[in-house]
């Protein structure tokens, strides 16, 4: 249970420091964290089942649709500087 409670933070600081990315990339633009939490939970989920990176996809779609006037390079863009969060 405790190792559970663990990794549910780890995803949720994860996620966190995304969306700072995302503002950073849209300082003018009001963004939901749960918003992004979620399609970072998502894409997390969907690349445990199906092996071929289509979270991203959904990851991209989902934030992209989150923030008004954003654009799918920026966005995907954003990967990038998430990804190299990785331990």
């Amino acid at each position: 249970m405790a190792g559970l409670l663990c990794f549910g933070i780890y995803l949720t600081l994860r996620s966190r420091a995304y969306f700072h990315v995302l503002r950073a990339a849209y300082p003018t633009e009001r963004i939901q964290w749960r918003r992004i939490w979620g399609a970072y939970i998502a894409a997390y989920g969907f690349n445990n089942v199906v092996p071929a990176r289509g979270g991203d996809v959904i990851k991209l779609f989902l934030t992209r649709s989150s923030i008004p006037r954003s654009s799918y390079s920026a966005v995907g863009a954003s990967f990038s500087s998430s990804s190299s969060m990785t331990p």
